[in-house]
């Protein structure tokens, strides 16, 4: 697909100079473009780079000198990754529509729009409803009575299970699984993880008599809302008796599981290998750093950022910043941090002096 300086501008809401109408096919590296490739030296630091590709269009950085820096064309933006969102979601293919592949096994009880797509070897159950513009990727396993809104992407290999519910632009990555039962078991007395939890470990823990775990059963479902995207590999466990929600807008990294009963609200971002315990409710707008653990039961309120790896064990007030294990203010903790840092040299010093 090729565009036009002028095109690609206007998409970005950026100022264009130079050459107009140059066109250009692809979006490359500086010191990778070609004579047709659009180069991406949004920053200072890429102007070098330019010299080493053969590029004769650009996107720079403010008061770039742009003919100075060997280009026919320039378009000049101000925020480097939004301009990078608007440019990726121009020139990314869209999955043409296919219509619904011979082999595909669709209940007849199923209603799906005319120009839906459903690839090969997936399974509808009955029904399932699958809205305007939806794209189906091939191996996608559909529950009886799962409702996809209009215009969702659903790639290779994902499985939605029994209630659940996705709203409209949703778009899930491969493997991805909504729907899944809660991991929530029970045992007929006070099991040992109940017994620690509620004496902090003070209590001696013994073998039971009865050992075995009985299943609780999810039959909550889950909502996704609108404009939701989930990540290769990651899980949304259906609630208990009421449905597992995310909010609309928000975004879910690879690898991230989201527990039976959380609420997750609107615009929030999970990055990659994070977790949230069962019946956890999560306010809007929040960032969870990369294998940051949240504790069941909690809530967070709108806001918060939860740097990478941190642990919360209790509730977080809004627009607060953790980290650590335990979470706590993000200047508590690198304070805590220096103090452990210089405890072996107050140490040795305390020492010297004895």
């Amino acid at each position: 697909m090729t565009h036009s300086i002028r095109a690609i501008a206007a998409a970005l809401g950026a100022e264009a100079r130079g050459d107009l109408d140059m066109i250009v096919l692809r979006a490359a590296e500086p010191a990778l473009a070609g004579r047709d490739d659009l180069a991406l030296a949004m920053t200072p630091a890429y102007g070098a780079a330019l010299q080493k590709g053969a590029a004769r269009a650009a996107i720079v950085w403010p008061d770039a000198d742009w003919q100075a820096l060997g280009l026919q064309a320039a378009i000049i933006v101000p925020r480097a990754r939004l301009a990078m969102a608007r440019l990726t979601q121009l020139m990314d293919q869209t999955p043409a529509p296919t219509g619904i592949s011979p082999q595909a096994l669709v209940d007849p009880t199923a209603m799906v729009a005319a120009d839906a797509s459903i690839g090969a070897f997936c399974v509808v159950g009955a029904g399932a409803v699958i809205g305007a513009g939806t794209w189906i990727a091939d191996q996608v396993s559909i529950a009886p009575g799962v409702v996809i809104g209009a215009g969702c992407r659903i790639y290779a290999g994902v499985r939605l299970q029994a209630g659940v519910r996705l709203g409209d632009r949703v778009i899930l990555q491969p493997n991805v699984v909504i729907g899944g039962d809660g991991f929530s078991f029970v045992t007929a007395e006070p099991s040992n993880v109940e017994i620690a939890r509620e004496t902090l470990g003070d209590a001696a823990l013994q073998a039971p008599t009865d050992p075995t775990w009985h299943r609780i059963h999810s039959l909550g479902g889950v909502v996704i809302g609108d404009d939701v995207e989930i990540g290769a590999g990651s899980t949304v466990d259906a609630g208990t008796i009421r449905a597992t929600r995310v909010g609309q807008g928000t975004k879910v990294d690879n690898l991230v599981q989201i527990g039976h009963n959380v609420i997750v609200g609107a615009h929030c971002l999970l990055c990659a290998q994070a977790g949230v315990a069962g019946s956890t409710v999560i306010g809007d707008r929040v960032v969870v750093g990369g294998k940051a653990g949240i504790a069941d039961n909690l809530k967070i309120g709108d806001d918060v950022v939860l740097g990478g790896g941190s642990v919360v064990l209790s509730h977080v007030p809004a627009g607060r910043v953790m980290m650590g294990y335990p979470a706590t203010k993000m200047q508590l903790h690198i304070e805590s941090y220096k103090a452990l840092r210089r405890l072996p040299r107050l140490l040795r010093d305390i020492a010297t002096r004895q």
